[in-house]
């Protein structure tokens, strides 16, 4: 009996033992628990905390791209009206964003620019006394997909500005002249590359005029109607395609014409086609005989090629009207000169030409070329220079 009260108090305080023992593991694991739930809540709160300071830093960073972004496109645009005047990339940069000379249509690229200052200078040298001058010119006006003018500066104010047809001119009456003098006329411009695969990008007629009776009749040295020019087969020969036809006209100048230097005397088509050859008139004077001849309405262009030899001098090439692309220049000169160069070709011009007349006999100017004066006095003779720099 007492041995197995013993065993029963033994038993008692085991399971005593064994309850206390599992009380005290669970308040231990209970707490450690809360410890790991407290964690965990920091780290949610932590993480909570970062993603709200992150949204912060993701908007300032937006706000501040577009502020970034504004300030770049504004240098940018300083730096690139800056740097026009001295980089040619820059120029074609700026004409990229040119609206006005820029056709942005299809794959289209635009033209490269350049820009320069053009500068005419006139020496009056004055033999004994002179009581009036009066004297007017040719200055280069805008022209489509060619030039722009953005300034002409005067060293003498000119009495008048006007246009007469598509020219535009400039007249200076100066009284009772002391001595010899100058007159520097400063253009500002920027002139484009423009030829027939240019026009065939564009494709635009590129003119207001509806009357091109004008380009299609006979004057002085175009000698449309003359035997010489009517009895020529290829006037008179059908193409399916209109540019086909000029393109022959093209080629039969380069083929019976050769360069003969500068004749300061005009001869006119007909003689051109007789000698056999001529200078830059002579040749523009043939070809544009021979679209006339061919129903193709043709004129005679004037003006400097930058790049020339001698700049003084000028020259001529030609504009041919091609329904669908308007007014194309050609210079068969620079081609048959240069040997077919890849430069100037029937497709291609190099951009170098200033425009400055369009009409063959300019009665404003009594049909001498550039500039035409009037004096009332002793001798006077004027001298021309011509001065291009690059911007």
């Amino acid at each position: 009996m007492n041995f197995l009260m013993k065993k029963f108090k033994i038993l008692k305080i085991i399971f005593i033992y064994i309850i206390v023992t599992s009380l005290i593991l669970f308040l231990s694991a209970s707490l450690t628990s809360c410890c790991n739930i407290n964690y965990f809540v920091d780290k949610l709160n932590e993480l909570r905390n970062k993603t709200t300071t992150g949204s912060y830093n993701t908007t300032d960073s937006s706000n501040s791209v577009e502020d970034t972004s504004t300030s770049e496109s504004t240098v940018s645009s300083v730096s690139d009206s800056s740097s026009v005047i001295s980089d040619d990339s820059s120029i074609e940069t700026l004409q990229n964003s040119d609206t006005s000379n820029t056709d942005t249509s299809g794959t289209d690229k635009a033209a490269a620019g350049k820009k320069m200052n053009f500068v005419i200078e006139y020496y009056f040298d004055i033999s004994g006394d002179t009581s009036k001058i009066d004297f007017i010119t040719t200055i280069p006006n805008d022209y489509e997909y060619r030039q722009e003018v953005s300034g002409i500066n005067y060293s003498i104010s000119p009495n008048r500005i006007f246009t007469d047809g598509p020219n535009k001119y400039a007249e200076f009456i100066i009284a009772n002249p002391l001595s010899d003098f100058k007159l520097n006329i400063t253009t500002i411009l920027k002139i484009y590359e423009y030829d027939l695969e240019r026009a065939m990008i564009l494709k635009k007629d590129q003119t207001t005029e509806d009357d091109f009776s004008k380009y299609l009749v006979e004057e002085k040295y175009i000698e449309v109607n003359n035997p010489v020019i009517q009895n020529i087969d290829l006037v008179h020969t059908f193409t399916e395609y209109p540019l086909d036809h000029v393109e022959m006209n093209y080629d039969f100048v380069m083929k019976n014409l050769d360069y003969f230097g500068y004749n300061p005397g005009d001869i006119g088509a007909v003689q051109s086609l007789k000698n056999k050859g001529g200078d830059c008139t002579d040749y523009t004077d043939t070809f544009v005989t021979l679209c006339r001849a061919s129903g193709f309405p043709a004129r005679s262009i004037e003006g400097y090629p930058i790049d020339a030899s001698d700049l003084t001098m000028g020259h001529n090439w030609s504009e041919v009207f091609i329904s669908g692309y308007g007014w194309v220049p050609f210079d068969p000169t620079y081609d048959d000169n240069n040997g077919s160069s890849k430069d100037t070709t029937f497709k291609n011009l190099k951009n170098t030409y200033i425009y400055m007349s369009f009409i063959r006999n300019d009665t404003t100017l009594n049909n001498y070329h550039y500039y035409y004066y009037n004096y009332w006095g002793d001798n006077l003779k004027v001298d021309k220079k011509i001065y291009i720099s690059m911007n």
